[in-house]
């Protein structure tokens, strides 16, 4: 058991790079969704319909109006 023993070699040197490049990337990842909002919530109507009236595209009475006849549905 010579100095030799304590040293990493080139194979264990590129596993913990390739380990750390995979917690990265996953990391980077998984933020990367949390960020993105979820396809369903963005094309729902009464989102769409909100959206509309914040921007003031349509009246007060309009966006009622439209909510009523949409929750009939």
């Amino acid at each position: 058991m010579g100095w030799h023993m304590h040293q990493m070699g080139i194979g264990a040197w590129i596993y913990l790079i390739v380990l750390i490049l995979f917690f990265v990337i996953a990391g980077i990842y998984l933020t990367q969704q949390k960020k993105d909002p979820p396809e369903d919530e963005e094309d729902d109507p009464v989102n769409i319909l909100k959206k509309r009236y914040a921007r003031g595209e349509i009246t007060r009475q309009e966006y009622e109006d439209m909510k009523k006849s949409l929750s009939e549905e």
